[in-house]
């Protein structure tokens, strides 16, 4: 059982990580595009979403809101 569900895992990564090098040979600016714009935005929105969700509780515990 583990081991066919680490084949699926393994054979899933490298069919998206053939896709993701086809994508990028293709469109290279566009690559580049979302690894110096993208990759940021969604950091970024990546550390809101987890802190307010960290902090909404003890906000609204502390009477904060």
């Amino acid at each position: 059982m583990m081991k066919q569900m680490i084949s699926q895992v393994t054979t899933m990564e490298k069919k998206c990580k053939e896709g993701f090098e086809h994508f990028s040979d293709k469109y290279p600016v566009v690559t580049c595009a979302l690894a110096f714009l993208g990759a940021p935005v969604l950091l970024v929105g990546a550390l809101t979403l987890t802190t307010t969700a960290v902090m909404l509780p003890f906000s609204m515990i502390f009477g904060w809101m």
